[in-house]
């Protein structure tokens, strides 16, 4: 989740609204009328998330208010595991897998790369459902020119898919069952 720009202003409107002073609100929520001043000035570290939720509490504020979601998200580098390859003729296609809501940090988990959120070739928005943008048909991650997928490697790479999905549930409280992988083959 992210704070979009006018969050602080939204947060002292309601407050103002509420005749509550920032000495009064911060009080209510745990901390210094000052951190609360300097997040109504557009610093929007100085509360935590658990204190914007307990201010729209206070506030009468729809929870998560001040709270927006970002767009989907993908890892640009063709060499991360979080894309999926598939053969279109004798092509090799690299669909990409949509990072959102709170886990679209700036960097991928898997590979460090910076996350992107829009086509590279033509600005339009990353939609999570494609291989290629809706707005121009490019691929959204392309492989390196004369780079070469082999069967073998294909394999490899479903195979890991499989484990990243099996280790991803585990993650999540879920239980993956194990009888549906494929075994790895020396």
């Amino acid at each position: 989740m992210t704070l979009p720009n006018k969050a602080g202003i939204k947060l002292k409107q309601a407050r103002q609204e509420l005749g509550f002073t920032q000495k009064k609100l911060a009080g209510m929520i745990g901390c210094t009328s000052s951190a609360l001043c300097m997040f109504e000035k557009g610093k929007h570290d100085a509360l935590s998330v658990e204190r914007l939720k307990t201010a729209c509490e206070a506030l009468n504020l729809e929870p998560g208010a001040l709270l927006e979601k970002t767009g989907a998200r993908y890892c640009s580098n063709p060499f991360c595991p979080t894309h999926y390859p598939f053969r279109i003729g004798d092509a090799i296609a690299l669909k990409p897998e949509p990072v959102d809501g709170d886990s679209a940090a700036r960097c991928c988990g898997w590979c460090g790369e910076l996350l992107v959120s829009k086509c590279e070739a033509c600005d339009t928005a990353y939609d999570g459902e494609s291989a290629f943008c809706q707005g121009c048909g490019q691929a959204y991650v392309d492989l390196p020119e004369g780079y070469h997928v082999d069967e073998k490697v294909l394999g490899e790479l479903q195979l890991l898919r499989v484990e990243r999905a099996a280790f991803t549930d585990l993650r999540e409280g879920g239980q993956h069952d194990k009888s549906t992988q494929p075994s790895r083959q020396p």
